[in-house]
């Protein structure tokens, strides 16, 4: 008898529940919120990765001296930057950088991982990455994936500098599709 008592209550409490709740009829939001038109100009965010995709090979490489001065530096290396904001350079350097005494310490480098694009700025960082210096890995410490990177389009081509705290480069990387 209480187990059939339970049972009636149980359906009783569903149906009233049912009931209840088509009785609440839906309103509508009370302002409809603007998301304002999507950016597809040239210097939005869509653009600047359609641009920025692909492969590129260096053209020229300068690296700060002791002065502050960028001097040139002969390497080789390629960027490759997808659609899904992973990025990825492999280089070599093919010279000693200022401050080295032979081509045996010149680094091989490999960065990869994902670049946030900034382009009000017209920065990029990179995030998530994985970054390599062989044998010289305190390169790092001068052009580390934490540093701020400035690019630039040019005419085929795209500059990337490695900023400073101070403002100033301490690399520039140009490179060619």
């Amino acid at each position: 008898m209480i187990s059939s008592f339970l049972r009636a209550s149980s359906v009783a409490a569903v149906v009233t529940g049912a009931l209840l709740l088509a009785a609440c009829a839906a309103s509508s939001r009370q302002r409809p919120v603007g998301m304002g038109d999507v950016n597809t100009g040239t210097e939005s965010l869509a653009a600047t990765r359609k641009q920025l995709e692909g492969t590129w090979t260096l053209s020229k490489f300068e690296v700060a001296d002791n002065t502050g001065k960028l001097v040139p530096i002969r390497a080789q290396a390629q960027l490759t930057y997808d659609g899904f904001g992973n990025l990825s350079i492999r280089g070599v350097l093919q010279e000693p950088l200022p401050g080295q005494k032979t081509v045996t310490e010149a680094p091989a480098l490999a960065y990869t991982g994902k670049a946030v694009i900034d382009t009000v700025r017209k920065e990029m960082v990179l995030t998530g990455t994985n970054a390599t210096v062989e044998p010289d890995p305190s390169l790092l410490a001068k052009i580390g994936p934490e540093f701020r990177r400035r690019y630039e389009f040019g005419d085929g081509t795209l500059t990337i500098s490695v900023m400073n705290a101070n403002g100033g480069a301490t690399s520039r990387a140009t490179f060619h599709k």
